[in-house]
């Protein structure tokens, strides 16, 4: 099977055939409607949309337009779904079967049950014009027939919006862009601006033609998902910094608190050494340990105290949008730390942040070894 055939009959409506001696160029004039799912079943919002289709760059500029169309929980459009769909199942045939497919062309034009005073009930009747299926077969049929010119106010927009399109593209990154913006674009531009006036029936291509051409590329090629991506690609830079940062002054600390371990033993160091004497030694280990352990256990209850339930649900939802934009199941205390506090109004503090992360550990929900936590 020639898969690269189809680019020929995309972008140039006619076909190659060189087979057995014959040389032959056939017309194919029609258009090309696809539809697929994502590459991972499910449309992935943390990924770009390049990696969400997953087709060839080749292919992929030879259509005119792209639609993400996402499972989105709108009442309205909820409504006028299923509204259509009901409508489907409702104006059949005496002899078809409810669930059947509607065939293209069906001859049925009246509904045997319809009344009058049914269509003042209706949600929609009074605002919607219905046509039938033979008047939109003639309009069709005219619309193809009339050849729309291309006026000097149209081309002129329509070369400066595909130039700015194209600086568009190369200002912003490949995560800001569903379809390639390559000179197809401008023959897409054309296209729709004619086929705009067709519907017109107008024989030049005006302005506002043109506008709505590339209107209809805008909203295709680029989505709104896309202005998080560049922020996080701003932010990870500050990260980078920040982190240089935070290690060094932690470096810092560590160095302080090795020096207040090492000068505790030798303010005590008053008499003369004797390594034969244990008579002190028994008194001097507790009084060295104890210490240490009454400041770990107030540090612990004074952690418990000051972390109310509002600031853990608070935490652990900044914590799983962290792990969420690092996509990573492990991920380093200086980050979080510097993640969590970056655009929160009420900052956590260090303590705060490892009472939350010890309550969280006792649950089996993380796990903390060596300054990483890990998410289970």
């Amino acid at each position: 099977m020639d898969r690269t055939a189809i680019h020929e009959v995309m972008e140039q409506g006619r076909v190659t055939i060189a087979k057995a001696g014959i040389h032959a160029r056939l017309n194919a004039r029609c258009s090309v409607l696809a539809a697929a799912n994502p590459v991972y079943g499910r449309y992935d919002q943390y990924k770009t949309p390049m990696e969400n289709i997953g087709l060839q760059d080749s292919l992929l500029s030879r259509f005119d337009l792209l639609f993400i169309m996402l499972d989105q929980m709108d009442p309205e459009q909820d409504r006028e779904i299923s509204d259509h769909v009901l409508r489907m199942h409702r104006y059949r045939a005496p002899g078809e079967q409810d669930g059947d497919v509607m065939i293209l062309g069906s001859r049925l034009c009246f509904d045997p049950g319809f009344s009058e005073r049914e269509m003042e009930f209706t949600v929609c009747g009074s605002r919607e014009k219905m046509v039938s299926a033979a008047f939109m077969k003639k309009y069709i049929h005219v619309a193809k027939i009339i050849k729309p010119v291309l006026t000097q106010e149209s081309a002129t927009y329509i070369a400066e919006e595909y130039s700015r399109l194209r600086s568009q593209d190369s200002m912003s990154s490949d995560t800001a862009r569903t379809s390639p913006v390559t000179a197809r674009t401008l023959e897409t531009l054309i296209r729709l601006a004619t086929a705009h006036a067709k519907a017109r029936m107008s024989k030049t291509v005006d302005l506002q033609d043109a506008e709505e051409a590339v209107e209809l590329v805008q909203y295709a090629y680029f989505k709104k998902v896309l202005e998080k991506e560049k922020k996080r690609k701003k932010r990870s830079e500050d990260e980078s910094e920040t982190e240089d940062e935070e290690e060094k002054s932690q470096e810092d600390q560590e160095q302080k608190r090795k020096r207040r371990k090492t000068r505790q033993p030798d303010a005590k160091d008053g008499d003369s050494y004797d390594p034969y004497d244990f008579s002190d030694t028994e008194e001097e280990m507790p009084q060295v340990h104890t210490p240490k352990t009454a400041d770990s256990q107030e540090t612990k209850e004074s952690q418990k105290v000051e972390l109310s339930e509002s600031r853990l649900k608070a935490f652990k939802v900044a914590l799983l949008d962290v792990f969420r934009e690092a996509h990573a199941q492990s991920i380093g205390m200086n980050r979080l730390t510097e993640s969590i506090n970056r655009d929160s109004e009420e900052p956590f503090s260090s303590v705060e942040i490892q009472a939350a992360l010890s309550k969280m550990q006792d649950d089996n929900q993380v796990m903390v070894s060596e300054g990483i936590i890990f998410l289970i």
